[in-house]
């Protein structure tokens, strides 16, 4: 190791020291915490109870709090001092701008030093309209978080590399690939996100976007019509099925086909496969959720919404002839996913998302309050999944970790889905 190599290694094991001394002794350690407030806000959407509520996510007025670890804060509305003790667990603003605030400081799951603030003062402009929430504001920069490259801002300290240059910010778990989806219930817009800098690229108008390895998306329009665009974004096709909506399309690995799922009636769901021109290949009743298998086999699960109806995981020959129920008789099993290699299928059991291989069943996730809509990295070792009591916020799922974590944009924001996940 080489004496600037060794010289940032010690300065980097000093701020790791320094975080957990503050974090003993009740104290946030030093650093920059960008704020945003979640918050619940009506949609545009009236279902059949009313108007929906979705999680929102956006900047917060705080801007961003910074801590001097001694005891001193300091927001865009001015600074103050904060009181803080360990063996009480008490943490609060003493004076200043956020003085009286319900406060809290803690270190979450995934290791990340947080301020959550209470919903008693989130009062600001909502662009979104009426809504309540809470600000959370996290550590990016200096030791204890995982999404801010750490090391030496200046030579020799921290935020810089051991030559002096700016460190690359690392997004998102560091990893790679395109996730493409709708972007929340109470929206038509389909995005495009590149996972390793939060970059997020309005696509298309519909819903139930399906993203193939070669850059065709296939997806269902504000008409009703059942499109496929090429990757420059102009329509290559389009049909409309003669009997109901399409749902969830999803492009057979040769983009030859595509299959989606229809409800004819509430105890009518099946799921119907056609060429890419509209033509008729195969239906199969009582079916949803379909998945296409690397080598043309097409999984699907039993859509379970009416009463007498029996769950499983079912996938059928390449021919589209001979359909064979795969899993272990189990209960309860929906939103089939097949790895990339082909050996794998991850679906949802119970709220979390699990693993059906030649080695039997496997649990993926385990987060508080469940998961669905898993979708495989390209090299299927991570997943992409929505939360299932966060209000579709998107996660992932890192490999040899159960715990999702929060996908990021650009800005910081967490960001919902409509539906089903793509990572190509």
């Amino acid at each position: 190791m080489t004496r600037q190599a060794q010289s940032a290694a010690a300065v980097l094991l000093l701020l790791i020291a320094a975080a957990e001394e503050a974090r003993a002794q009740g104290r946030p350690p030093a650093g920059s915490y960008p704020c945003i407030v979640s918050r619940m806000t009506f949609s545009p959407v009236v279902g059949p109870a009313g108007p929906l509520m979705i999680l929102a996510f956006d900047p917060s007025v705080l801007g961003t709090l910074r801590f001097d670890g001694r005891g001193g804060y300091q927001v865009a509305r001015g600074g103050g001092r904060y009181a803080a003790d360990a063996s009480t667990g008490r943490f609060d603003f003493a004076t200043g701008p956020l003085q009286g605030w319900p406060a809290l400081f803690e270190r979450n799951d995934d290791g990340d030093f947080v301020v959550r603030l209470g919903k008693s003062k989130v009062v600001e402009p909502n662009p979104r309209g009426p809504g309540v929430g809470e600000h959370r504001c996290t550590l990016r920069d200096g030791a204890g978080t995982p999404n801010a490259a750490r090391g030496p801002t200046r030579r020799g300290g921290p935020g810089t590399s051991p030559r002096g240059t700016p460190a690359p910010r690392v997004l998102n778990l560091g990893l790679k690939g395109t996730l493409t989806f709708r972007e929340s219930w109470g929206s038509n817009k389909i995005v495009d996100v590149e996972i390793s800098t939060g970059r997020v690229v309005s696509r298309f108008e519909g819903s139930g976007p399906h993203a193939s390895t070669t850059g065709e998306t296939v997806f269902v329009n504000e008409r009703g019509l059942l499109v496929i665009a090429g990757r420059d974004g102009t329509a290559a096709t389009s049909f409309k099925d003669d009997v109901g909506k399409p749902e969830n399309p999803v492009l057979s690995p040769d983009d030859s086909r595509v299959a989606y799922r229809i409800r004819v009636t509430y105890w009518d769901s099946r799921v119907v496969v056609r060429t890419r021109e509209g033509l008729p290949v195969a239906t199969f009743k009582g079916m949803t959720d379909p998945a296409w298998a690397p080598d043309g086999r097409l999984a699907m699960a039993a859509a379970t919404g009416y009463q007498g109806a029996q769950a499983g995981l079912f996938m059928t020959d390449r021919e589209l002839k001979k359909l064979t129920r795969i899993d272990p008789d189990l209960d309860d099993a929906a939103m089939p996913a097949v790895s990339p290699d082909g050996s794998r299928v991850a679906f949802v059991h119970h709220g979390h998302v699990w693993e059906l291989g030649l080695d039997g069943l496997r649990q993926l996730t385990s987060s508080a309050d469940g998961e669905k809509w898993p979708a495989w990295s390209p090299d299927g070792r991570a997943l992409a999944v929505a939360g299932k009591g966060q209000h579709n916020v998107v996660m992932l799922v890192a490999e040899g970790s159960r715990t999702p974590v929060e996908l990021r944009n650009e800005q910081g924001r967490s960001m919902q889905t409509g539906g089903r996940i793509t990572w190509r």
